[in-house]
């Protein structure tokens, strides 16, 4: 993850280029800045305007693009049918705990699950398990950051922001990558 300080500017103001693309998923809502990816959902068509609607509250200073062509690319790119040899870069705006949370969850390899437990274990917070969950719901770069790899103690699927269909639709996805 790249820590930049500048963004692509218009008249003075910095660009946010968002759009939507199909996904091996569904539909893609994504955000992009210079950074990197600061948006990434998965929603139903009806809730473009909700979701363009969130990435200004998040990001007022922005001036918002949308730009399809560009997000289609870059969904290309994320869910090609190997794992991208190109790194995408995102963006974690969160509290000190949710970076954590997403940090940890960077490192778990595609197509392994963890457990909520083991994710509060490896930030050195055994008894915030729940706060891991909370944290996992609060991601806005889905996918890129894995909360789909989280599992129940009991290695069940638990609960994901997009639905449990979904997560088990990701999770075998990256499984048959790896057998690939």
């Amino acid at each position: 993850m790249n820590k930049k300080t500048t963004t692509p500017h218009h008249d003075g103001a910095p660009i946010l280029t968002y759009g939507v693309a199909e996904s091996p998923f569904g539909v893609c809502f994504v955000g992009l800045i210079e950074q990197g990816v600061c948006t990434l959902s998965f929603i139903e068509k009806k809730e473009l305007r909700a979701s363009v609607d969130d990435l200004h509250t998040r990001w007022p200073l922005m001036i918002l693009k949308r730009d399809d062509v560009k997000i289609t690319s870059l969904v290309k790119d994320i869910f090609g049918n190997t794992p991208s040899k190109k790194s995408v870069d995102i963006i974690m705006e969160g509290t000190d705990f949710q970076l954590k949370v997403w940090e940890a969850l960077l490192a778990v390899p595609l197509g392994k699950t963890v457990s909520y437990a083991d994710i509060a274990r490896i930030i050195k917070s055994p008894k915030a398990v729940r706060a891991v969950g909370t944290a996992c719901g609060s991601n806005h770069v889905a996918f890129l950051i894995p909360c789909h790899r989280i599992v129940t103690s009991q290695g069940k699927q638990g609960g994901y922001r997009w639905g449990i269909e979904k997560k088990k639709k990701i999770l075998a996805w990256e499984a048959n990558i790896m057998t690939q």
